[in-house]
């Protein structure tokens, strides 16, 4: 598979503006490989923004590429499925 020069985006985008939309991992990205001590992290990180509304949480940048209609993550996978794990299960 090539990625087309028209499907790569440089904007920021928030998160909450993605809901409805379509995502998917390509098959060249790895498989997750998160232990117990990232999830964790990121779990505490999480909620030390919830109950400091001061603080700010930055997930760093997800890469991603449009590939008819849906965002394939190119990069920050592991971050968005322990991220939606964690919403999932709470």
């Amino acid at each position: 598979m090539l990625i087309k020069p028209e499907s790569i985006n440089y904007d920021y985008l928030n998160l909450y503006s993605l809901v409805e939309e379509k995502f998917g991992i390509p098959i060249f990205q790895r498989f997750f490989a998160w232990k117990k001590d990232q999830t964790k992290q990121i779990l505490i990180d999480i909620k030390e923004a919830i109950n400091n509304p001061n603080k700010e949480l930055y997930l760093l940048d997800f890469i991603y590429y449009l590939d008819e209609g849906k965002y394939m993550i190119a990069d920050g996978q592991q971050r968005l499925v322990s991220i939606n794990s964690l919403y999932a299960f709470s």
